[in-house]
């Protein structure tokens, strides 16, 4: 082995959650022929730096830092505990980070990592025509958060330990997260409204940061796992948080902002 210290790994994930096919041939049956669509694509390179330090970074698509170090074990997937309590994203990312050793009759573990993630938001705006041109509102309406010039910040600290010594018992881990971004929503001069073309001539655009923190525990044993997770933040409609998660569930919590233009016309009337 010319590198003995260094290890290149790779992951491709992928499922069948994607949209139907719509073909000629296949229009009768294209409730069973859902596309299939990415989950994970991620490249690693690992560096074994000491005896107690390795040295790791990560690019590709994969489970952000923040928020989705503990997830509900279910079978289904395709929300995987919305509306009841569970945080996670899976997205773009270039993520780097070390891990101690720290050894002893627990296997003591530490692991800091830093990453810069595609800043997604999720949100469809479009101005007065968008019922009519769809898909460029979807193409639109992901670029709140690349057009901000500026990539999501993450962060996320472990401390591994092995609670139950017990053969065949997972490691337990104390996880500390966070985030903070920012998105960018962009109004054409076409799309301003004829009463405040005047104002706006050129069009407008509003900012709004999104921020946010996570304490997480995942702690088995050999009769039973406890998984906890506790997070605070603004903006958290992309990573299934937010209203979604409220006591009082309104699916209006997912749905777009179709008019980023009567935003900017809230806020000048308040200004």
């Amino acid at each position: 082995d010319p590198s003995p210290k260094v290890a290149i790994t790779g992951r491709f994930e992928f499922d069948f959650e994607g949209n139907f096919s719509r073909a000629s041939n296949r229009n009768i049956s294209t409730i069973r022929s859902s596309m299939a669509g990415i989950r994970l694509a991620w490249a690693r390179v690992d560096y074994a730096a000491s005896e107690h330090v390795g040295i790791h970074a990560l690019f590709g698509q994969d489970w952000t830092p923040f928020a989705s170090s503990t997830l509900p074990s279910l079978l289904e997937t395709t929300g995987l505990g919305v509306g009841f309590g569970t945080l996670y994203e899976r997205a773009p990312q270039a993520r780097f980070g070390f891990t101690y050793n720290a050894g002893g009759s627990r296997s003591v573990k530490f692991q800091p990592e830093v990453a810069v993630v595609l800043p997604s938001y999720g949100n469809l705006p479009g101005g007065p025509d968008a019922g009519a041109a769809l898909g460029l509102q979807l193409g639109f309406g992901e670029r709140q958060g690349v057009d901000s010039g500026r990539p999501e910040v993450q962060g996320r600290i472990v401390a591994q330990f092995q609670l139950d010594p017990a053969k065949g018992v997972a490691p337990a881990q104390i996880i500390f997260s966070g985030m903070q971004g920012e998105r960018r929503v962009i109004v054409r001069a076409a799309d301003v409204p004829a009463a405040f073309q005047s104002a706006f001539p050129n069009g407008a655009s509003a900012r709004s940061s999104r921020s946010g923190y996570t304490a997480e525990a995942q702690l088995p044993t050999r009769y039973a796992t406890l998984i906890a997770k506790y997070y605070n933040g603004e903006d958290l409609r992309f990573y299934f948080g937010g209203r979604g998660s409220a006591v009082l569930f309104r699916w209006t919590a997912f749905l777009p902002l179709q008019r980023p233009d009567r935003i900017i016309r809230r806020r000048v009337r308040r200004g």
